[in-house]
């Protein structure tokens, strides 16, 4: 079986830049292709609107930061000669 992708998902938090990291070093060593993805629910976990911004200002807040840490890690892997999709 040969490995041409490796999928790592990234949340911000130190165990997914491990993990990505990890995920780095591998796809280097065979010589594969890194994807990188970030899931965001449609909806906020229940819990008391006091500590939930507006949807509208959530999800553009949301999107800013995923696409900072999404383009930080794509930088960095490339700066290591990988390939991310």
């Amino acid at each position: 079986m040969v490995i041409k992708r490796i999928l790592v998902g990234v949340d911000g938090s130190a165990e997914a830049a491990t993990a990505t990291e990890k995920a780095a070093d591998l796809a280097k060593a065979l010589g594969a292709r890194l994807k990188i993805g970030h899931v965001v629910p449609r909806r906020p976990p229940p819990g008391p609107e006091t500590y939930l911004a507006p949807v509208e200002r959530r999800d553009l807040v949301e999107r800013h930061y995923v696409a900072a840490l999404l383009h930080q890690i794509e930088l960095q892997c490339a700066r290591d000669g990988l390939i991310v999709d």
